[in-house]
């Protein structure tokens, strides 16, 4: 997966889902606590790595 964000959503709702909230407040505040425990440096190493697999994609070089 070469978009950084859709990593992030994974994780994230690999977070949320481990035990299903149940009611609308709690799933806020996972969402909330699951966003904040993904690490800045996996956010910046999934950016950085789509960031050089961007012109073996232009190029059609299989990645």
């Amino acid at each position: 997966e070469l978009n950084p964000i859709e990593q992030f959503w994974a994780i994230l709702k690999g977070n949320v889902k481990r035990d299903k909230p149940k009611d609308v407040e709690t799933l806020i505040s996972r969402i909330i606590e699951a966003s904040e425990a993904v690490p800045v440096e996996y956010t910046k190493n999934t950016i950085q790595h789509s960031v050089n697999q961007f012109d073996n994609c232009r190029n059609k070089v299989a990645i």
